[in-house]
């Protein structure tokens, strides 16, 4: 899946899961073209995407660097080659519990982008 394709994409959370989270990424036209599943209670974060909600197809996977961080910094890593595309870097003192603020930083990392959680 090449996910560049999309200059904007929406994560919607299910807000009525008790223990860890599943995130349906879409499209502004409402198509599904993800799906992430969290487990809970993980010391160091192992992360999963999905081509979609049957969880048959992992696209890549997001393993933090260190326990427990409140700037912590995850690799995403393309699941076929294992490779790094990118890293999430979370903005420690600029993030609040109400709202997120991540840089996107290459291979190199290098800063390409940031997210902030609305």
């Amino acid at each position: 899946m090449d996910y560049s394709q999309y200059p904007h994409l929406e994560l919607r959370r299910k807000v009525l899961k008790l223990v860890g989270a599943e995130i349906t990424l879409k499209t502004p036209e409402e198509h599904e073209v993800g799906f992430i599943k969290m487990a809970a209670w993980k010391l160091k974060e192992d992360i999963r995407l999905y081509t979609d909600s049957t969880q048959s197809t992992e696209v890549f996977r997001i393993a933090a660097r260190s326990i427990i961080d409140f700037g912590a910094t995850y690799d995403v890593f393309d699941s076929t080659t294992n490779q790094i595309i990118c890293s999430l870097q979370r903005k420690g003192l600029r993030s609040t519990f109400v709202r997120d603020y991540w840089n996107i930083l290459d291979a190199s990392g290098d800063k390409v982008g940031f997210v902030q959680e609305t």
